[in-house]
């Protein structure tokens, strides 16, 4: 069967020429990052050792113990309610207990890393709170360091200005601003396919029951898939990740728009509740959740943003312009098209859900000129699924029915 044909793609261009003279769309660019769990200082590893919560009258104290000084940002959100605290680097190596008193405004906490080189400490709030301290204690004779926040509750929306305390201690107080506008990248003459692994850093995404966490398992079959895919010279494959880094949704498909991708597919490989949902599924962008299963991923998508310490994006630069609109439509039509190509070639491949052609309103297929599909690989809330999903032979035979299709819809651009 020859490939995909694209009879609307000369005026989808025409369109997009039309909405860069009208509005700038902000792209960005991730430079491959060398893997890195640490940042070393001298010959000593930075870490957290030690969290302490104590709980005051109308006050929480948070306490973090470092081996040595460090630099650190915070600040609260809402919606739900945290504190969330960044450091550039530092590891967690939690020596006793991290228990919290049932009083306190501590309910639980996570720790993972934003990047190579930023991790960051998420508590989740009871209740509305506002920094009303920041500091960093050093100790001169053992070069040790506490950090020290002090929490108080308050009625007041709790989105607050970033607190930066450098590892001096000096305190420097900066509202948040808006994003950066990153360069384009320069164009490139042949299709680029952005294959996006979902989760990663802070996020682990979905658990099995061995557990295996879904931002492993998508990592490890995105890489096999650009290995395979790059036998074909006549495409370029770029990642969203190379490693255990956490990406914001948003982010992601700014990375395939600044490459002005041919198409952009996200890996996935949640679990649902319920058990019995087994087998891979194609999703493409819908307004609407085409079944409960997708708009539990909905939910779930939204829930990773929060779980990172971001607010959750309801909205986008994409709405509400007519030309916009157009192009978005074009774009899904195509979307629809692969997905369903994609569909058939894997059903000889390896098993599919049920229902293996799905649709749902995620933020990571919203780009109106990239056509893109999330590809639900299996569910970790299914054992066989979840057994599958670690075998390289089932890895491999998914991996060879996604490279045909997408080597048959390059065919045809």
């Amino acid at each position: 069967m020859s490939g995909i044909s694209r009879p609307g793609l000369k005026t989808t261009q025409l369109i997009l020429l039309i909405i860069c003279f009208l509005q700038s769309v902000a792209g960005v660019t991730r430079p491959s990052i060398a893997e890195t769990n640490q940042s070393i200082f001298g010959n000593r590893l930075s870490q957290v050792e030690s969290i302490e919560i104590v709980s005051l009258s109308r006050e929480t104290k948070v306490i973090l113990g470092l081996n040595r000084p460090v630099a650190f940002s915070t600040f609260v959100m809402g919606d739900p309610d945290r504190l969330v605290i960044d450091f550039e680097g530092v590891a967690l190596k939690l020596n006793g207990d991290t228990s919290f008193p049932v009083t306190s405004t501590i309910a639980d906490f996570r720790f993972g890393r934003l990047s190579a080189q930023k991790t960051r400490i998420v508590f989740d709030l009871k209740k509305k709170s506002r920094i009303a301290r920041a500091i960093l204690e050093q100790n001169d004779e053992t070069n040790t360091a506490s950090i020290i926040i002090l929490l108080n509750d308050t009625r007041l929306p709790v989105n607050s200005d970033v607190r930066h305390v450098g590892v001096n201690g000096k305190i420097v107080t900066k509202r948040k601003t808006k994003k950066e506008v990153a360069r384009v990248v320069p164009v490139t003459h042949k299709p680029v396919v952005v294959i996006d692994p979902g989760h990663g850093g802070i996020d682990p995404g979905a658990i099995g029951a061995d557990g295996k966490k879904e931002k492993d398992i998508v990592l490890q079959f995105a890489l096999a898939l650009k290995n395979d895919l790059e036998k074909n010279d006549r495409i370029v494959v770029k990642m969203t990740r190379e490693n255990d880094e956490f990406i914001k949704l948003s982010e992601r498909v700014a990375i395939a728009r600044s490459h002005r991708a041919a198409l952009m597919i996200s890996i996935h490989a949640d679990s649902v509740p319920q058990s019995y949902v087994r087998g891979a599924t194609v999703y493409s962008l819908s307004d609407e959740a085409s079944d409960s299963v997708g708009a539990e991923l909905e939910r779930q998508e939204s829930r990773s943003e929060i779980l990172a310490g971001f607010d959750v994006e309801q909205n986008n630069d994409f709405v509400g312009d007519i030309l916009i609109d157009l192009a978005r439509r074009e774009t899904e039509a195509h979307s629809r098209i692969f997905s369903n190509l994609l569909v058939s070639q894997m059903k000889k491949k390896i098993r599919m859900s049920k229902n293996a052609t799905r649709s749902a309103d995620l933020m990571v297929l919203r780009a109106p000129d990239v056509p893109s599909v999330l590809i639900e690989l299996g569910y970790l809330s299914n054992r066989d699924d979840e057994k599958a999903l670690q075998s390289v032979a089932w890895r491999q035979n998914a991996v060879k029915a996604i490279v045909d299709t997408i080597n048959r819809h390059v065919a045809g651009l």
